[in-house]
């Protein structure tokens, strides 16, 4: 694992700061970093959404009114617009590949509504395991699909978040604990989430992998099989380490999962350091000083729980740059330095930074694959490409 230059050459983080904030320039700018899959190898938000599957009271819901928190009228009366070919926006195959998931979804929750209401769901995992790969892979589309989705709906809503509605903010922060917490040595620590053959009688299903595979451009699921011990990328934690002891360079988070998550993982984790940041907002005395997260957030209602639509937009793509832009416009900054792993939900932050004067850096699995999949945005930084980083820590 090591960082590198657009030539190839390995770098230390020393390397970086020292080429591009030299003196005062350090104190002008902060950096922002993605959190899943950049300074986490892991996906967070999935991990969280198991921990609630094993809590009985989410399968309390009647199913009629699952299935409307599932997939709203406004957001299937679209998808059975698109699969018919009648939107430009929309592809044809991915709107029937979800509307195929949310069917085999519902018809899942309403078995295992009805098997948890007689004997508490005893043996019956592998039907759960398959509810929340489907889940998972729902979400998966629905990232692809944001874009065409908000332009046409405003959306609010995302995803999994949803279903943490009528809950206490807290909740969030117990079941990513648990997450964080899980050791090596766990012995739920794999978990397969299998297609079951059987399921398709029993419970109703049309959804194969085959289709989930043919729908996301030919590549394998990565929720096949998950890990759920969380690992850091020591490539961003050494850098980010850096930067804020060595550099002067405050560090945020900018993420598209609810900032909850984010703040759990950052103090249950070697992140923890990120904590004593004093570059923040003043708080009042006795107040507990957060770290720095720009994320995702869902409206609290009257009683303090939460709301099951999103506040604001999920916080991807340029609703991300645009986040990170402001927090650093209020402090009189600019985004110096943009982390990120995703073209996607990634890239405009690091075209900004770049744009500002600033760097990028792309993480993954190999420099060959990292520029590959950042062609397209990072192609557009022209004269700049001196200031993209490489950091292959996902391997």
């Amino acid at each position: 694992m090591a960082l590198y230059n657009h030539k190839g050459e390995r770098m230390t983080p020393e390397d970086i700061t020292g080429e591009n904030f030299n003196g005062s320039h350090g104190n002008t700018v902060i950096a922002a970093t993605d959190m899943d899959g950049t300074m986490f190898k892991n996906d967070l938000g999935p991990l969280v959404f198991l921990e609630k599957l094993s809590d009985p009271t989410f399968w309390e819901l009647e199913p009629n009114e699952f299935s409307k928190i599932l997939l709203p009228k406004k957001y299937r009366e679209l998808l059975e617009h698109g699969a018919r070919g009648f939107s430009k926006d929309l592809d044809p195959l991915l709107c029937g590949v979800t509307l195929a998931l949310a069917r085999d979804i519902t018809n899942l929750y309403d078995f295992i509504h009805n098997v948890i209401g007689k004997n508490g769901g005893k043996n019956h995992q592998p039907l759960i395991r398959e509810f929340a790969r489907k889940m998972m892979e729902l979400d998966r589309i629905f990232v692809r699909i944001d874009q065409a989705l908000s332009k046409h709906l405003n959306s609010e809503i995302l995803m999994r978040t949803r279903f943490f509605a009528g809950k206490q903010p807290h909740i969030i922060g117990q079941l990513a604990k648990r997450v964080m917490q899980r050791t090596v040595t766990a012995v739920d620590r794999y978990l397969n989430l299998e297609i079951r053959e059987e399921h398709r009688e029993l419970a109703g299903q049309i959804v194969t992998d085959e289709m989930i595979n043919e729908a996301n451009d030919g590549e394998p699921s990565p929720y096949e099989r998950i890990d759920r011990v969380v690992k850091p990328v020591k490539d961003i934690l050494n850098f980010t380490r850096h930067a804020i002891y060595e550099a002067g360079i405050p560090v945020i988070v900018a993420t598209g999962n609810l900032k909850a998550i984010a703040k759990t993982a950052i103090s249950e984790s070697d992140y923890s350091f990120m904590d004593e940041q004093r570059f923040r907002r003043r708080v009042k005395s006795g107040q507990e000083r957060p770290p720095l997260v720009v994320g995702t957030w869902l409206r609290g209602e009257k009683d303090g729980t939460l709301h099951p639509r999103v506040k604001g937009k999920p916080i991807l793509g340029e609703r991300k740059k645009n986040a990170v832009r402001e927090f650093a416009g209020e402090r009189r900054k600019k985004v110096g330095i943009a982390i990120g792993d995703s073209a996607t939900t990634d890239g405009p932050m690091l075209l900004w930074a770049l744009r500002q004067g600033g760097i990028a850096i792309a993480v993954g699995q190999d420099v060959e694959s990292i520029r590959k999949k950042f062609h397209g945005v990072l192609g557009q930084a022209k004269g700049l490409q001196e200031k993209i980083y490489f950091s292959d820590g996902n391997g």
